[in-house]
């Protein structure tokens, strides 16, 4: 039996140092996957990570039809497949930036970075086909915490593995009276918007073709209000995706694990078009 691959948030100060005096910029946004990339530093074959810093005389080589955007300056630049190798180059900033001011504040955050780590997740277990029990990752992973999401009328983004298909998917209070339903071909699914009251408990109700008998029930809140995020993930000079994958980051860490779906939610719309929230919520979702 294989365990789950699990998200690991690590130290990794270098990864926010952007502006440290060797440091010639930043990661800021890719398409594709990080295997899509590689940073030639020297004789070192770097691997692209979410953030990462650059500095002189590093190679991006990009594969494929993709693209990556670099932070300098307070500017960002996208950088093709065409551009690759991409030779970076020191830029002497005339006049700091504002964005460069909270890359230099973010530094102290760089725990939040997030990497996929190939390390066992203590007591969950990813079924990796449909003749095995249905799971739910993003929830199973809170152990004896009731996973909590913030209060309101909103959409959730649901996804799931095992069982086979059509799945039937519902989201009903406490007392079982169903808010939502519908019958899924895929182990993912997104809710019309529904009201959720603050101090209310909800159940998501989920049931494979193959197992009818045993659906599965996962158990959530909502809440009137979220953890306060640190003063830098809450100023609004930052890019928004870049601030929104940041606070997702800081809710999703491993003393917050109550917050992870909500985590999942908040970069669940932003993901497909923004590398750092789409790893994040592969990251969650497995």
């Amino acid at each position: 039996m294989k365990n789950k691959l699990h998200l690991s948030l690590i130290l990794a100060a270098c990864s926010f140092n952007a502006f440290a005096t060797s440091s010639a910029g930043n990661i800021d946004d890719f398409d594709g996957e990080f295997t899509d990339y590689t940073i030639q530093r020297g004789t070192e074959t770097i691997p692209m990570q979410v953030y990462a810093s650059l500095y002189p005389g590093d190679r991006i080589e990009i594969s494929g039809n993709h693209y990556v955007d670099i932070i300098q300056c307070g500017e960002i630049h996208k950088i093709t497949h065409k551009d690759s190798p991409y030779p970076v180059q020191s830029k002497e900033c005339k006049v700091i930036g504002l964005t460069d001011n909270i890359w230099l504040a973010l530094k102290d955050f760089a725990k939040y970075v997030l990497t996929i780590a190939h390390n066992p997740s203590v007591g969950v277990h990813l079924p990796k086909s449909e003749e095995e029990s249905l799971a739910m990752p993003i929830l199973d992973r809170t152990f004896r915490v009731i996973p909590s999401i913030k209060a309101g009328e909103r959409a959730l983004a649901l996804q799931w593995s095992g069982g086979k298909s059509p799945y039937q998917v519902k989201i009903t209070t406490a007392e079982k009276e169903v808010l939502w339903q519908t019958e899924a071909k895929v182990p993912s699914v997104k809710t019309e918007k529904i009201h959720f009251k603050a101090e209310h408990t909800y159940w998501i109700i989920i049931t494979a073709a193959n197992s009818a008998k045993y659906p599965l029930k996962r158990e959530f809140e909502a809440v009137a209000k979220l953890p306060n995020y640190p003063a830098q993930l809450q100023d609004n000079a930052l890019p928004e995706n870049m601030r929104r994958t940041l606070q997702a980051a800081w809710l999703a860490e491993p003393n917050r694990v109550k917050w992870s779906f909500e985590a999942y939610q908040q970069v669940f719309d932003i993901a497909d078009n923004y590398g750092p929230a789409r790893e994040l919520r592969e990251a969650l979702g497995y």
